[in-house]
């Protein structure tokens, strides 16, 4: 806390407005239906619930999906790259930058950059944690 306030305290948007800031909490679901009960049953446990609403939203990214040969996922991705206007196609130098292996020099750049408190990355880490290895 110490180190906050001396780093971040005296700007506007430091750690003083977020110690006086009201903390909300959050939107509380008490029960959970699971799906196909009848009658309906409801889930009050919140690890089963997770489990459920992970389940219920793995089973619609799968839903109505088919599997294909390679000959059928080759011509689909053949017909959606014809679909791409000339206009957003990316030229060829461009398309070499874009190929090229991200160095040390690129990564340490990038992460100058970077924005603190922000969503995390895809491997989950938040932003500050890479900065401070660094």
């Amino acid at each position: 806390m110490r180190a906050e306030l001396a780093t971040h305290g005296e700007k506007l948007e430091g750690i003083w407005t977020q110690i006086n800031k009201d903390k909300k909490p959050r939107d509380m679901i008490h029960t959970l239906r699971q799906p196909g009960s009848t009658p309906p049953q409801y889930e009050r446990k919140s690890p089963r619930m997770a489990d459920l609403a992970r389940n219920y939203h793995n089973n619609l990214q799968h839903q109505g999906i088919t599997a294909q040969t390679e000959h059928e996922q080759t011509r689909d991705i053949d017909r959606a790259l014809r679909a791409i206007l000339p206009t957003q196609l990316i030229d060829d130098p461009n398309r070499l930058l874009m190929s090229e292996t991200a160095t040390e020099p690129h990564v340490k750049r990038a992460l100058k950059f970077v924005k603190n408190n922000t969503t995390t990355g895809m491997d989950g880490c938040l932003y500050e944690l890479w900065k401070a290895l660094d």
